[in-house]
């Protein structure tokens, strides 16, 4: 038979068992609850010098790459199925062909497809070093005037494109107009397979430097003129 005694001697040991129960349970939550969790997240391009080895490696791809050869290879192949189906339409007419008309016929099947069968033989290392550099310096200067860049190599690519034809507005050169990027640059499906440039981004990337160039009062905005 138990004691009154025993009981109390009985409680006091389950009550140090339960009172460090609980401060081992309220530890070990403490630790989970505010043990720091690690995130991933992208880190924007900030460095000046890391900001120019990107847009060399997005130039590169672009100009020099082995996908951008093979595009331009896969596109002539299409010219010129093209220029056999309207050589032999041509021919069912029942008559002769002269020398012109082939070449006509030849002719437009390849500029049918722009720039995307021509090869950037004007684009050398050094130039495309040299442009990097340039629209590295644009890039930096955007974001000096607290413009969102979020993605480098989009902008890059829209740049080239505006440097293929050029940007003047009331006759002053915003965006000069490069003669070597103009006989090298893509076309513009290309852009996306050459150095996986989003069209659409890239297209709201030429929107947007136009718009910061050109003010809401039609004025040509010389603090961010892009020079050479």
């Amino acid at each position: 038979m138990r004691t009154p005694g025993r009981f109390f001697f009985i409680f006091l040991a389950n009550a140090r068992n339960l009172k460090s129960a609980v401060a081992f349970s309220r530890n070990a939550f403490s630790q989970v609850h505010w043990e720091p969790i690690a995130r991933k997240t992208k880190k924007r391009t900030t460095d000046a010098s890391a900001l120019a080895r990107l847009v060399l490696k997005t130039l590169h791809a672009i100009f020099l790459g082995d996908e951008r050869k093979r595009l331009i290879g896969e596109e002539r192949q299409k010219a010129a199925r093209d220029a056999g189906k309207g050589l032999r339409k041509a021919m069912k007419r029942g008559r002769a062909l002269q020398c012109c008309e082939v070449f006509s016929i030849i002719n437009a099947a390849i500029k049918a497809r722009g720039r995307a069968v021509l090869f950037p033989e004007s684009a050398s290392p050094a130039r495309v070093e040299a442009l990097s550099h340039i629209i590295a310096r644009f890039i930096i200067k955007l974001r000096m005037h607290n413009v969102k860049i979020k993605n480098a190599q989009v902008y890059t690519a829209a740049l080239v494109d505006i440097m293929s034809v050029g940007l003047t507005h009331q006759g002053v050169p915003l965006v000069p107009k490069l003669a070597w990027v103009a006989e090298s640059a893509p076309g513009d499906v290309q852009y996306s397979a050459a150095a996986g440039i989003n069209c659409r981004a890239m297209s709201m990337a030429v929107r947007h430097i136009k718009r910061l160039l050109v003010t809401d009062g039609l004025m040509a905005n010389l603090e961010l003129q892009c020079q050479i």
